[in-house]
């Protein structure tokens, strides 16, 4: 099964230290997570994309998310991040949790293409875990 979120006006770089811990159980509780560590806020450029899956593996579930955005903010990709994204509906959504496994961030820088254009970082976050995509406040 597989979905999107629809559209996402936000997304936010958050250090995984300054997670709550059990965030996998609170998820699987139906509980939302209160994030409340101070992030890095991306300056977006396109449409950010986030999309949800899930499937059986070994007999139990397993999820899937997978977020990809262009963005000209400089953040380090090799720190330990959790991503907290916004929908269009004003709904909160964390990528990543304080304790393993942690989301795969794979960067592409570019060039600008045109005179004046901004120079680009294509962003992908790929997260699989039991809950991948949780419920947050933010």
């Amino acid at each position: 099964m597989e979905k999107r979120l629809p559209g996402l006006r936000r997304v936010v770089a958050v250090d995984c230290r300054h997670l709550p811990t059990e965030m996998q159980q609170k998820a699987r509780a139906g509980l939302p997570i209160a994030v409340l560590a101070d992030g890095q806020p991306l300056c977006l450029t396109g449409d950010a994309v986030c999309v949800h899956s899930s499937a059986l593996e070994n007999g139990g579930r397993v999820e899937k998310a997978v977020l990809t955005f262009g963005t000209t903010s400089d953040f380090d990709p090799s720190r330990r991040l959790a991503w907290v994204v916004e929908d269009n509906n004003g709904r909160c959504w964390v990528i990543g949790t304080a304790e393993p496994p942690y989301p795969v961030v794979s960067v592409t820088e570019s060039t600008s293409t045109t005179t004046g254009a901004p120079a680009v970082r294509e962003v992908e976050v790929s997260y699989t875990a039991p809950c991948a995509l949780l419920p947050a406040a933010y």
